[in-house]
């Protein structure tokens, strides 16, 4: 029952990685490859994609972690999970 019920709370979360490269990419006039990326926080090129493409089937707190290194590094400050991640209450809970 309790796994059930993270497997359906991950459902909710969604990724905000596309805001977080959008607005990097604004204030410093440079552009994030999804290669750069992957290699910069050591994730998979095909998981930046499918997170940038809203592919991904779910929140990885794994993953989560180490884009929030990596952009807390780009960034030169400190990033915590509201900046790459959003719940979204999906009906009555």
């Amino acid at each position: 029952m309790a796994e059930h019920y993270y497997e359906r709370r991950m459902q909710l979360m969604k990724w905000k990685l596309t805001d977080l490269k959008t607005n990097y990419e604004k204030v410093s006039g440079r552009e994030l490859s999804y290669n750069t990326i992957a290699k910069g926080s050591k994730i998979s090129k095909s998981t930046v994609s499918k997170i940038l493409n809203n592919e991904a089937e779910g929140a990885n707190f794994e993953v989560a972690d180490k884009l929030l290194a990596y952009f807390s590094d780009l960034m030169g400050r400190d990033l915590g999970l509201n900046d790459i991640l959003h719940y979204e209450r999906t009906g009555k809970g």
